[in-house]
């Protein structure tokens, strides 16, 4: 049970590093765009 917990919390950290690299680069494609 500890095991399967585990890597369903990886997948959740995993999903939510993936979500907040794909803003920084939104974050960067339009900072680029305004200058």
């Amino acid at each position: 049970i500890d095991c399967v917990h585990n890597k369903i919390e990886l997948m959740i950290f995993n999903m939510r590093s993936n979500r907040y690299i794909e803003y920084e680069i939104k974050s960067i494609v339009f900072i680029i765009r305004s200058n």
